[in-house]
């Protein structure tokens, strides 16, 4: 007769590896954080015009409307700077820092992956982060960009900035 059995092994270890993502929409959602209407990537139930997605890329809070997670851009010192916060914890994230100079089409200016950290898609651009702050799933770094190329070009009158974000 067949079976199956064990031969003098009693005990096994399970390790369950939690999505990012999933363990921040339970902690800001609760019981709704496998809704998609309210939980899920493209969702916005603070309707702030942030999806959930870019919410748990810069670490903001989806349930109360702010700007936080807007990229201010500033020029300091011959330099335009973009800055925002970086979720730490959002391991499973790319961002991509995105230019144009028309709005018709749209170059990368920079790539972070956690694999990767900022690498510069063009010459005279470069990433600076701060160190750590809160605490997960919501700790975050700020982050500046500074695109110093924009500025040495006399032939670039305008430039156009965004932020993307893909799992």
């Amino acid at each position: 007769m067949g079976g199956a059995y064990l031969n003098l092994q009693s005990t096994a270890v399970l390790t369950i590896i939690e999505d990012p993502y999933e363990a921040w929409a339970l902690a800001h959602f609760g019981t709704n954080a496998n809704n998609p209407s309210i939980a899920g990537d493209l969702a916005d139930p603070d309707g702030d015009g942030m999806d959930n997605l870019l919410e748990y890329a810069t670490a903001s809070d989806p349930n109360v409307a702010t700007p936080e997670g807007t990229v201010p851009n500033i020029i300091n010192n011959g330099n335009i700077q973009l800055t925002f916060h970086r979720n730490v914890y959002a391991t499973d994230l790319t961002y991509v820092i995105k230019y144009s100079d028309s709005l018709t089409s749209w170059n990368d200016l920079m790539t972070y992956t956690a694999a990767t950290s900022w690498l510069p898609n063009v010459a005279e651009v470069f990433a600076t982060e701060t160190f750590p702050q809160g605490v997960p799933p919501d700790s975050y770094v700020t982050v500046t960009i500074n695109d110093t190329s924009v500025l040495a070009d006399p032939n670039a009158a305008t430039r156009f900035y965004r932020l993307a974000v893909h799992r």
